[in-house]
């Protein structure tokens, strides 16, 4: 993508919109694609209007190989059975929201006007605001430590019990409303804001200490309600996080450790790999070629414990089992069932609470197959971000950070039914957070291998490393 840049006031104005609207993203404001998609939709337009694109540029075309399917698979969310969840007009925002997104960060990328350290504030400031109030609520109504001392105590409204222990809900901000949610719920926002630590480790406080101070504000405010707050699962969760969290500094930091950890990496996600099939065939039951496999891992105390009763699995259990039977090319309407490229969604069915398993309930395998294609088109140009040695070793770790820790947590953890007393879904592709991923995705494709925008890319970046530009 060849651009050459140019102040005029679309230019101007787009960039002061795109900080407002990674504002709203960051503090997910009552997670309406609704809005996402009209603001997004409308500063995508100005700022590509301030930006002089050559859509024959080698970086577009590799832009474009994330655009495509991310549209393809918004699209198969559209028309899959789980969109009647949602309105008509909530559904049409969503692919309108998340390429909006991902253009606004490929455009802006090209603007002088717009600074990254300073957008970065933004999202961990309105983050750290929404985490803040949420905590300080929470506080209110009950006391430090009250997931352990309330364990096993319950609300009751009536004479009838809540659903959960107090000790599994906090109060958390959707919107104008403070509402009863999970703590996995509310310790994904917690654990996002904590990925600004990874900044303390490229700021030099002696010589840019309000940056400093304000990321340390930041990290701390993320760390409070993880520590005040624990249960089983967000101490696991936690200990992903530190672990996901040292090897992005270390990437970052270490140039050599990149080429150390692609092997690992790999080897890594090949045994991932290997396991999910083995998990994946062994939910089939409705096929007896897989009869022996489900004998063998039910009579292997350890293999019985991974692949059928921890509490994870169970839960992949009622979306994954007998995924194949009765796989339809086009909707076949049953009663109460809609099912779509071998993709069945039952009303009332219940989260996984992983987006990678979820999506088969949501987008199909097809769609799935896709999300996973566009996400490792987005993570390839994060990481040649990342490898660019033009670009301030703060911004890499930050958005690796964000990326990495969003899909680590969101794959093993996140609830999108998070109410507890009433049922609705929160999907992750409308939340603020995803948005901001998109942005960040979008970001990393403006790095292209012409030298005259190497040098505009270097001039930029070394104005904006180490200074904090409000």
């Amino acid at each position: 993508m060849i651009v050459k840049n140019q102040s005029n006031s679309f230019a101007i104005i787009g960039s002061f919109l795109v900080l407002e609207l990674l504002a709203f993203a960051g503090f997910s404001l009552a997670n309406s694609v609704i809005l996402y998609g009209e603001c997004g939709l409308v500063i995508a337009v100005l700022v590509y209007l301030g930006t002089r694109v050559d859509f024959a540029g080698k970086g577009f075309s590799s832009f474009g190989l994330f655009l495509i399917p991310l549209f393809i698979y918004t699209l198969l969310l559209l028309i899959s059975g789980f969109s009647s969840s949602f309105s008509v007009v909530e559904n049409l925002f969503v692919p309108i929201a998340l390429v909006s997104f991902g253009c606004v960060g490929a455009l802006v990328r090209e603007q002088k006007e717009f600074k990254l350290s300073t957008a970065l504030l933004v999202i961990y400031g309105s983050l750290a605001v929404l985490v803040l109030i949420s905590y300080f609520w929470t506080m209110v109504q009950y006391k430090p430590f009250y997931t352990i001392t309330y364990s096993d105590y319950y609300h009751y409204y009536n004479g009838t019990r809540s659903p959960v222990p107090v000790g599994e809900t906090a109060y958390f901000l959707i919107g104008f409303s403070l509402e009863q949610v999970s703590i996995e719920y509310f310790s994904f926002f917690a654990t996002l804001l904590v990925t600004s630590v990874a900044a303390l480790f490229f700021i030099n406080p002696k010589e840019d200490k309000k940056t400093f101070t304000l990321y340390s504000i930041f990290a701390f405010i993320g760390i409070l309600p993880l520590i005040t707050m624990p249960t089983k699962m967000t101490i696991l969760m936690d200990v992903l996080f530190i672990i996901v969290l040292a090897i992005v500094i270390c990437i970052v930091k270490f140039k050599n450790f990149l080429k150390i950890f692609k092997y690992v990496g790999f080897t890594i996600l090949g045994l991932a790999a290997f396991v999910i099939l083995i998990f994946f065939a062994n939910a089939q039951t409705n096929i007896h070629l897989f009869d022996g496999l489900r004998n063998f891992i039910s009579s292997n105390a350890l293999l019985d414990r991974l692949f059928n009763t921890n509490r994870f699995v169970s839960k992949y259990f009622e979306i994954i089992s007998d995924f194949f039977k009765n796989i339809n090319l086009i909707f076949s309407n049953g009663v109460g069932e809609v099912k779509f490229l071998g993709f069945g969604y039952n009303e009332g069915s219940f989260s996984s609470d992983s987006i990678l398993i979820d999506n088969f309930m949501m987008s199909g395998f097809l769609g799935t197959i896709i999300f996973i294609v566009f996400v490792v088109f987005g993570c390839i140009s994060l990481f040649k971000f990342v490898k660019n040695e033009k670009i301030p070793q703060f911004h890499k770790v930050i958005l690796l950070g964000f990326v990495a820790t969003f899909f680590a947590y969101s794959i093993l953890s996140y609830d999108m039914q998070p109410y507890i007393y009433f049922s609705d879904y929160i999907p992750f592709y409308f939340s603020g957070p995803f948005m901001i991923v998109m942005f960040m995705f979008g970001y990393t494709f403006n790095i292209t291998k012409q030298e005259e925008e190497t040098q505009f890319v270097a001039q930029n970046d070394e104005k904006e490393e180490g200074v904090l530009e409000l």
